[in-house]
């Protein structure tokens, strides 16, 4: 894509008069995108955008850009860019999914008020979309990270109550649970968490429920409740990262608990079972400090400098 960048920049000096002037002009801008040079990409995109604005390709070209922006992690730059994508273009084919990707980009880069209002105006100006629950969905995590969690509750509780199929019911009611802990509503989060896991049991959603309920335990310093809760996930959880999580919070679990031979042992199995686990530092300094907790300190030191080696 390198090569073909190039080619189109020498096309666009030796031929600025050619009728594939513009088609040189916008594929420069999809060679450097494609070539990750994204930054190039939207001086390019933009380019051709000015020099051709009747250009039926602009519209495209307008939100390869925004997508540039995003890439390079400029989000409100983004956010902005999806923005006139749907201004100037408010009955295009994907006017719905500009919106909701202005949204999510002023969402990442923490400008809430704006994210409010995209989201909302997606919400009112096309009811009927496909997009409609996306854009609920997100909507509630702006509320909520404003800290107004009672309005984020009611959008999350619009997207469970829906009668129909929707890809964000998992993750709402995962949201509600969430919220109702924070607001020290245990059974309300039981509650939520037991419809989670019992009408999408397989979802990514269930199985972080279980993560979530087991580590406000913990957060709270109720290491025998969290340490049941950590249990209850590794035996309900699937041999994944989110099942070696629940191995190692039950594992300092019982640390604080001073369960320090069951603590070493489920160290042990651990490093046996999933010696490439994402979560290997987290689990050496684990065995480490269990060795040490019972006062085996030329063990713990050996695994210290084991952990010092390999992760340094």
């Amino acid at each position: 894509f390198a090569d073909a960048a190039q080619g189109f920049k020498d096309f666009i000096v030796d031929y600025p008069t050619s009728d594939r002037l513009a088609y040189a002009m916008l594929q420069l801008g999809k060679a450097y995108e494609r070539s990750g040079q994204y930054q190039q990409a939207t001086e390019a995109f933009q380019q051709f955008i000015e020099r051709n604005p009747n250009h039926l390709e602009v519209p495209a070209a307008m939100r390869s850009k925004a997508h540039a922006l995003d890439r390079l992690g400029k989000y409100t730059k983004a956010g902005v860019a999806f923005q006139d994508v749907h201004t100037s273009y408010p009955e295009g084919e994907y006017a719905t999914q500009d919106l909701l990707d202005a949204g999510k980009n002023y969402h990442r880069g923490r400008v809430l008020d704006r994210a409010e209002a995209t989201f909302l105006r997606l919400i009112a100006q096309y009811p009927q979309s496909p997009l409609i629950h996306e854009a609920i969905y997100n909507l509630g995590l702006v509320l909520q990270e404003a800290n107004r969690s009672e309005e984020a509750l009611a959008q999350f509780q619009t997207i469970a109550d829906y009668s129909g199929a929707t890809e964000r019911k998992p993750n709402a009611l995962l949201e509600m649970g969430k919220i109702a802990l924070a607001q020290e509503k245990f059974q309300a989060a039981e509650d939520v968490f037991a419809r989670l896991r019992k009408q999408f049991s397989k979802s990514a959603s269930a199985e972080t429920s279980y993560l979530v309920l087991a580590n406000w335990y913990a957060s709270r310093n109720n290491w025998e409740r969290a340490e049941a809760t950590y249990a209850n996930a590794q035996s309900n959880l699937p041999r994944n990262t989110r099942r070696q999580q629940a191995v190692l919070g039950k594992a300092h679990a019982q640390r604080m608990l001073e369960k320090f031979d069951d603590a070493l042992g489920l160290y042990s199995q651990f490093l046996k079972v999933y010696p490439k686990s994402p979560f290997l530092p987290a689990a050496r300094l684990g065995f480490a400090r269990a060795f040490a907790d019972l006062k085996n300190y030329r063990n713990a030191l050996e695994a210290f400098n084991l952990l010092l080696e390999n992760f340094p």
